[in-house]
């Protein structure tokens, strides 16, 4: 599955200019998201602090930067075959600080001893695009690099899901029109999305499939986006995936989203007796639910044989958990339900007073993570129950916000802020993407990122955010950003947030406007994971 951005607020708009490939940031494959799902699956794995990192195909590095700017003492390195892409990335790593990055234009018929061994080795986007003998190759060094406790994760197209996305894209290359990658062929290319998302004769058995296909590839709003879909990769069924790793002395551990295998007993479908054996298994749920994507996480064969053969919900109680939720209006409600919508811009719906108080007390302690412990003694007194039947109840809402996949989860005990300060600070590296992001001629473009590994598309902010997140350095003061936004709206070299120029305002007026604007701003920042104080 394609993971979207954290949501921001709308604003320029998007360069018709030819699009350029995008190296973003995925949390399903970011270390501290594969430590805390092996943990679900019993496996130990490295702590994060010291830990060596490899991403193969990593394009400009998008998606190991935010990982080593979290860790300076990581030891993260990436490789990929394009030379530009690896020189915008090092470039990137340079004006940040990110000097335990290193970044390598090889092929990857190169990879191998002279690189070391690596504790968590990420393989996204790159897999089903090798021929059969590359794909068992490049395992075979996976395996011969891993280190004793290491994992693999390696993101790959899935059938049977992946066929009605093989058919969409089909109809894309046939009917679309202009060159691949220009605007024009974006244009058009949505236009035949949204015709197979309407238009469909109602008799046609595959409708159903193509519609919610054609309409997850059309909400994405990156330009280029639909012709790098086209590109990404033959579909791999889950059996040949696990095939191949045993081959190479692997063995599957697991699913980088586990909590896919935790939903309620009756909603997920079960195997038969015969489906007992492991691979059987897998296969049979992606037969079963659809499935059109998988994260895999792989270990050496004999840590993976001791690996539970589901993810264990009661393990959850030992890692520490993270989101932000806002009061959600929706259209129509159920009378005794609220509802929320979560940083990622998921809606939850609840009418338990114990997952609504967990969800107050994440929102309260974001972006920090929580322990089930300071969980258990935020939420007293607020969930109808006490003593063991709270402890009980707490960690069961736990368990469904997790499997309802609206929170994160972590092993570590990161540092992360407690509290905003009266110096507001960016995230380290924001400010020097956002400014590469506006730059002309860019081959590649590396997509913003927050605390939490997350992908942020910097490109929808405005000129009053991105004005206002450039001085997050933090020196000023909230009183000294108010005047110098104040004074920047009055001479218009900054608008309001709707764009209208506010020159002719002055005095108390113009005061109030300038610390609205900034307050909201500053909690937008916030909730979006792009401040650390």
């Amino acid at each position: 599955m394609s993971v979207p951005a954290v949501s921001l607020p709308s604003g320029t708009a998007l360069s018709e200019a030819s699009p350029p490939s995008l190296s973003q940031p995925n949390f399903l494959t970011s270390p501290g998201h594969l430590r805390a799902v092996a943990h679900l699956y019993a496996v130990d794995t490295v702590p994060l602090a010291q830990a060596r990192v490899l991403e193969l195909g990593c394009s400009a590095g998008g998606n190991l930067l935010p990982f080593a700017l979290a860790y300076p003492k990581a030891a993260v390195v990436g490789i990929d075959a394009s030379p530009a892409a690896i020189a915008t990335g090092r470039q990137a790593a340079a004006s940040v600080g990110a000097s335990n990055l290193q970044l390598q234009a090889v092929e990857m018929e190169a990879f191998g001893p002279t690189f070391g061994t690596f504790d968590y080795i990420v393989v996204h986007g790159l897999f089903t695009q090798l021929p059969a003998d590359a794909r068992a190759s490049l395992l075979q060094r996976c395996r011969d690099q891993l280190s004793p406790d290491g994992v693999v994760c390696i993101s790959y197209p899935t059938y049977p899901g992946a066929a009605a996305a093989d058919i969409v894209r089909q109809a894309i290359g046939l009917l679309s029109e202009g060159d691949p990658g220009s605007p024009a062929h974006e244009a058009s290319a949505r236009s035949v999305l949204s015709r197979l998302g309407t238009d469909l004769d109602p008799n046609n058995p595959l409708a159903p499939a193509l519609r919610a296909t054609a309409q997850q590839l059309g909400q994405s709003t990156q330009s280029g986006a639909l012709h790098r879909q086209a590109h990404h990769g033959t579909p791999l069924y889950v059996t040949e995936l696990i095939d191949a790793a045993r081959l190479a002395g692997l063995d599957y551990v697991g699913d980088a989203e586990a909590h896919r295998e935790l939903a309620p007993p009756g909603e997920r479908p079960q195997a038969s007796e015969a489906d007992g054996e492991r691979r059987r298994y897998e296969q049979w749920q992606d037969f079963a639910t659809g499935r059109n994507m998988r994260m895999s996480l792989l270990a050496h064969a004999e840590r993976a044989s001791h690996a539970t053969p589901r993810p264990d919900p009661d393990r959850l109680a030992e890692l520490r958990i993270a989101g932000h939720f806002r009061a959600h209006a929706p259209a129509t409600s159920t009378p005794g339900f609220v509802h929320y919508r979560n940083q990622r811009g998921r809606i939850l719906r609840t009418r338990e007073p114990a997952t609504a108080a967990v969800v107050e007390a994440l929102t309260q302690a974001w972006p920090q993570a929580c322990s089930l412990p300071a969980l258990i003694a935020a939420t007293e007194g607020k969930t109808g129950a006490s003593g063991d039947a709270h402890r009980i109840t707490v960690r069961h809402a736990v368990q469904t916000l997790y499997r309802l996949n609206t929170v994160y989860i972590a092993r570590d005990d990161t540092a992360r802020p407690a509290t905003q300060t009266a110096t507001p600070r960016a995230l380290p590296g924001i400010v020097h993407l956002r400014q590469r992001q506006q730059a002309a001629g860019a081959a590649v473009r590396i997509v913003g990122f927050n605390l939490w590994h997350d992908a942020v598309n910097l490109e929808q902010l405005g000129a009053t955010e991105t004005w206002i997140l450039s001085r997050l350095g933090g020196r000023l003061t909230l009183v000294e950003l108010r005047t110098q936004l104040r004074e920047a709206l009055q001479h218009g070299r900054v608008p309001d947030l709707d764009g209208t120029l506010l020159t002719e305002q002055r005095g108390p007026d113009l005061e109030a406007k300038a610390e609205k604007v900034l307050t909201q701003v500053l909690e937008m920042l916030w909730r979006a994971g792009l401040r650390v104080a």
